[in-house]
């Protein structure tokens, strides 16, 4: 039995990878934490748990839980908590037995900053769209975007047409200046095996609701794949989400996420990421790559979860032990 821990079990992307673990030939016990009692999925099995946030001693509850429960490897699932987890990674490792599925911090800072973003790629001379800090530049070309550089969740994105409109965000270097890409937008998650080569590419056409995918259409274009193949093995990520449009009929990403997203349990339909990690990292097996597959499409839909008094007073009571 290999024992997995997944934190964050209340969002789209701890959701999507216990999807993807439920599908798994491979005998797994999935562990669940979360900092919050009303997060949904704590209440599927007696194997979730209540934790600290960052700011609450959050690295040494891991490393206690972790021993506690034998966890074999962790998937963490929150933008907030992937930075603190990547500076401690090492420390979790030496005082565990456990794989901790992130990256170093230096890239995961690049993914965290969309200025960043941009400049790494420029720096590889790969595809990006033109973009600076809106305290260093004086635009004349509308419409442009306008962000935050370490913004998420398509959150504090304006579309702007004018000068005028430009004039709040000036001399505020936590703003980025953006150059507008029209089209449809494209969401692609990339596996990086151990011998650096690709061993899964899935992209799909989206569209967004709430910031998060709300219908996908899988786009099945060798060259895209292609293209998108050459950006992760760059980047170098074991696992690598690239948001991105077409510019010129080419792949031009404008965010990268050196994590798993939310569309990881829509992508398990072509490769498994969270199972293929398991098999690496814990299995030291070699991972064939899963290239191919059919056209699908996909419409997501809201569904609930019932807790009874009695289970959230066992969820609190196991929490504390």
């Amino acid at each position: 039995m290999i024992n997995v821990l997944v934190s964050g079990v209340g969002g789209d992307v701890a959701q999507g990878v216990i999807r993807c673990l439920n599908k798994s030939d491979l005998q797994l016990q999935i562990f669940k934490i979360s900092s919050s009692v009303d997060d949904s999925w704590l209440y599927v099995d007696d194997n979730s748990f209540i934790c600290p946030t960052i700011h609450e001693g959050y690295i040494q509850y891991l490393i206690e839980f972790i021993n506690k429960y034998q966890i074999d490897i962790f998937f963490p699932c929150i933008d907030l908590e992937i930075p603190v987890i990547s500076k401690n990674k090492d420390k979790i490792e030496a005082e565990t037995s456990c794989k901790v599925f992130v990256d170093d911090f230096y890239k995961i800072q690049i993914c965290n900053d969309k200025y960043m973003t941009a400049k790494y790629l420029e720096d590889f001379s790969l595809p990006h769209p033109e973009t600076d800090l809106v305290a260093t530049v004086e635009h004349n070309k509308f419409p442009v975007i306008i962000k935050s550089r370490e913004g998420c969740g398509s959150k504090d994105i304006h579309l702007i047409n004018s000068k005028e409109e430009i004039k709040p965000f000036l001399n505020n270097k936590d703003y980025i200046i953006q150059e507008y890409l029209e089209g449809d937008e494209y969401t692609a998650g990339v596996y990086l095996g151990d011998d650096n080569k690709i061993k899964g590419v899935c992209i799909l056409k989206r569209t967004l609701k709430d910031g998060s995918t709300y219908t996908a259409e899988r786009i099945l274009e060798l060259q895209l794949e292609e293209e998108i193949a050459t950006i992760a093995t760059h980047v170098r990520m074991k696992y690598l989400n690239i948001q991105f449009r077409l510019k010129n009929g080419k792949v031009c990403p404008f965010e990268l996420n050196g994590r798993f997203s939310g569309t990881t349990g829509i992508i398990s339909n072509v490769f498994n990421a969270p199972e293929m990690a398991i098999k690496e990292l814990v299995l030291k097996q070699k991972i064939s790559p899963f290239l191919h597959g059919k056209k699908f499409y996909v419409m997501r839909y809201y569904e609930e979860i019932f807790a009874t008094q009695d289970q959230r007073e066992k969820l609190l009571s196991r929490s504390k032990k």
